[in-house]
């Protein structure tokens, strides 16, 4: 079964209402004597409805209590946000304890970030049991990651106990990968945090 396949699979028997239930359409393929075009030149896979990610963190940020912040790369490995678009039909929000908590789902071609904010769990598949314990920056974190599909999955902080974390992040990339992400969220976390305490 390929990785594609199996992604999408364990899209469907692990997601809640709030999270993609089938992988992406694969782009139509080509005659042989046509050049194809790099993955990253395909645009098959975007949909009229999508947002810029800009734009959804903006609408998401007015009903979230904690700072929207976005993952980023210093290395070349994961492309800038700006080729990235938003599923405006993953962009949600809601309140759970009196706190604001929501998230979105961010893709490129088949690549495929799902970013919560204000709380974070493991969506029914699982718990800390079935984790790595791990850190962001110095915050307790749980990992876990499917290296046959390239699914991975993170939360921070969270409780020595806990199953939930402030923030997560999950997506078709390999645990490394999401961790570099995160820690790249986290930076961006303090520096907003910071800048509120300036002004």
């Amino acid at each position: 079964m390929g990785a594609i396949a199996l992604a999408g699979i364990l899209l469907a028997g692990c997601s809640g209402p709030d999270r993609e239930r089938s992988p992406m359409a694969v782009p139509a393929s080509t005659p042989l004597y046509v050049p194809t075009p790099e993955p990253e030149e395909q645009t098959s896979w975007r949909k009229a409805r999508y947002l810029s990610v800009e734009e959804a963190a903006a609408t998401l940020q007015a009903h979230v209590d904690v700072p929207v912040v976005l993952p980023r790369s210093g290395s070349g490995w994961f492309p800038d946000l700006n080729r990235w678009l938003a599923d405006p039909k993953y962009l949600k929000w809601r309140r759970v304890d009196g706190l604001r908590i929501g998230g979105m789902t961010i893709r490129r071609n088949r690549k495929i970030l799902i970013l919560s904010y204000g709380m974070a769990g493991f969506d029914g598949c699982g718990d800390r049991t079935n984790a790595i314990e791990t850190n962001v920056l110095g915050e307790p974190a749980l990992l876990t990651q499917i290296p046959e599909a390239v699914w991975s999955h993170v939360m921070w902080p969270v409780t020595p106990t806990g199953s939930t974390g402030r923030y997560g992040i999950t997506g078709t990339f390999e645990g490394w990968q999401i961790i570099e992400l995160a820690e790249s969220m986290e930076v961006a976390r303090l520096e907003a945090k910071n800048t509120d305490k300036h002004c």
